[in-house]
């Protein structure tokens, strides 16, 4: 084994491993890994095929808790280094960079296994791209019920020389892959019922298990409720609303909302703060706050803006994608405090009693540390003061990582939430500085990097999401240039990504088909028909808006589709 080390070490130095000039932040972590990664291109490809091994494929983000635990255990590691280099191609992928590899993944783990793979994703596969085995996090040695790499590794190179057992295991899974996709016209009433079916009357939300914010839903449910004007309905949003406003997933010290809550109650979350989060989280609060002037709904809207601005806000005046979950390897100890840290926030303070009663007694409610939430929407008089004693303590601890990637879609999602929330100038300046920096030549540019950007193919998301945002400019202004510019944006995306009948995410050539089901943020193929819909509302382009209609006679159109779903109603 020592030899087989020497021998991978000795390899890394005169081959290197590809990650090192890569300008993603993801990538830029594994860099110094002992595995020889190579990045995603054809030119990977053909070296599997030269050399008669398979790919290991690893997906993830940069500031993803889970992936920097498998990196730590495993990627950092010699033994599976080794075990890696010598049977398998072993290529890193930034899933906020190429979003379509890790889409056309995720879509088949789905498939396969009925349920979502999340990250980081690990596939094995042929060099002609055929999957024979899929998982997601996967440790050394066997662990919560996952065989380790250490074992795992000598039996995939095995079953890869067996022609035969692996014929059969990339049949099994390209066979529960095939679906076909059944065209459903939903009815208000129907939508109601799936919606109080999945709804959590307990703590607000849908499901009852680990919750997701999923802003898109709730602005179906709420178009739901006005067009039925039924009160169950709109109480259903605005007691999920108020939960997510006060409770854990919510960052009641700096403001903005993590993620997700690992579990029912919104309490626990899973501290990573996405643009994308509060960019969709603003927008639905803003558009919330039209119909119940709740302060509560304005407060966190201001104070989300005022964390992005402190600390997602880049030299050009767009914004960061991503805070990490953790600081100095501990998930959450940014934001997190002791008893003894409260007790001194809280000193002096004239409201104590009634801050304590509101934060639930103070107590250790976290793994023996305090996450500050609220019990209810009611914040009392001293509560700001606490906050600003709780943030001079953070300003002391080393902050979590920052992944400055400006990332077009996101930037625009967060454009069209601040029109919604009446930040118009704001709003304004963002378009004008993403159309300088990310529109030439005809074209929309995915991402940036400390200034720079990046040349890579053209992606749906980046469309859809520009185009609201655009939209959204023209409903609040009306500006006639406005609306020109999206004629031509739907018309280019329309050219670039429909392709025999369907719709893809990106130009590579790799054809991932887009889906209409949200995954971590609205799907893009559901925001490109809303953006098609509201624009056919506003012009006369018969052309595009007999495409439009078209495309709604073949989509599964429900709660689970819902930019679909809303594009559907806003043409009937």
């Amino acid at each position: 084994m020592k030899f087989s080390f020497l021998l991978c070490f000795f390899s890394l130095l005169l081959f290197g491993n590809e990650l090192e000039n890569a300008a993603s932040p993801y990538l830029q972590q594994h860099k110094d890994n002992p595995v020889k990664w190579h990045i995603w291109s054809e030119k990977t490809f053909e070296l599997a095929k030269k050399e008669h091994k398979p790919i290991f494929l690893s997906i993830g983000y940069s500031t993803c808790h889970w992936c920097h635990v498998m990196e730590r255990e495993s990627f950092a590691d010699k033994d599976v280094a080794e075990l890696l280099n010598r049977y398998f191609i072993a290529i890193k992928v930034d899933k906020e960079e190429l979003p379509f590899v890790d889409a056309y993944f995720q879509q088949l783990f789905k498939k396969v296994k009925k349920r979502y793979g999340g990250w980081p994703l690990s596939i094995f596969m042929t060099p002609q791209k055929r999957v024979f085995y899929m998982a997601g996090y996967i440790p050394k040695f066997k662990k919560y019920g996952q065989e380790g790499f250490m074992h795992l590794l000598p039996r995939l190179h095995r079953l890869y020389l067996d022609k035969q057992a692996l014929q059969k295991q990339i049949d099994q899974i390209e066979k529960a892959a095939k679906e076909s996709v059944i065209g459903k016209t939903p009815k208000l009433s129907e939508l109601k019922t799936a919606f109080l079916s999945e709804y959590d009357e307990l703590y607000g939300g849908f499901g009852e298990d680990a919750k997701f914010p999923q802003p898109q839903k709730l602005q179906l449910l709420l178009d739901v409720a006005s067009a039925l004007k039924d009160k169950e309905l709109e109480a259903a949003f605005f007691t999920t609303l108020d939960a997510m406003a006060t409770k854990g997933i919510y960052d009641s010290v700096d403001g903005g909302w993590f993620r997700y809550s690992v579990e029912a109650s919104w309490e626990r979350p899973h501290f990573e703060k996405m643009l994308y989060n509060q960019a969709e989280l603003i927008e639905l609060y803003a558009r919330a706050s039209k119909v119940h002037s709740k302060p509560l709904y304005k407060k966190v809207i201001d104070e989300t803006i005022s964390m992005l601005d402190s600390r997602f806000r880049s030299p050009e005046g767009l914004y960061y994608s991503a805070s990490d979950a953790e600081s100095h390897g501990e998930e959450g100890g940014y934001y997190l405090f002791s008893e003894e840290e409260l007790q001194k926030a809280l000193k002096g303070l004239q409201n104590k009693d009634a801050l304590l009663d509101a934060l639930d007694g103070g107590e250790a409610n976290f793994d023996g540390l305090v996450h500050i939430f609220l019990e209810d929407s009611y914040r009392p008089k001293g509560f700001e003061m606490l906050q600003k004693r709780l943030e001079n303590i953070r300003k002391k601890r080393a902050s979590p990582f920052i992944d400055r990637k400006i990332n077009l879609a996101w930037n625009a999602m967060l454009a069209q939430a601040l029109y919604e929330a009446g930040y118009t100038k704001k709003a304004d300046e963002m378009l004008a500085t993403l159309q300088k920096k990310l529109f030439d030549k005809g074209r929309l540019y995915h991402y940036m990097i400390g200034g720079k950007r990046i040349e890579q193919s053209e992606m749906l998301e980046d469309y859809a999401f520009f185009i609201g945002a655009l939209l959204k400019r023209y409903e609040k202004e009306q500006d006639k240039r406005s609306l020109e510019f999206v004629k031509y944006l739907l018309h280019h995306a329309k050219d670039t990504f429909f392709k025999q009948g369907r719709f893809v995410l990106d130009n590579s050539g790799f054809d991932v088909n887009a889906q209409l089901d949200d995954k971590y943020y609205t799907s893009a193929y559901g925001e490109y028909l809303l953006d098609l819909a509201v624009y056919c509302r506003a012009s006369a382009d018969k052309r595009l808006c007999a495409f439009t209609k078209k495309q709604f006679a073949k989509l599964p159109l429900g709660i689970d589709t819902p930019a679909a779903t809303r594009a559907f109603l806003l043409l009937q």
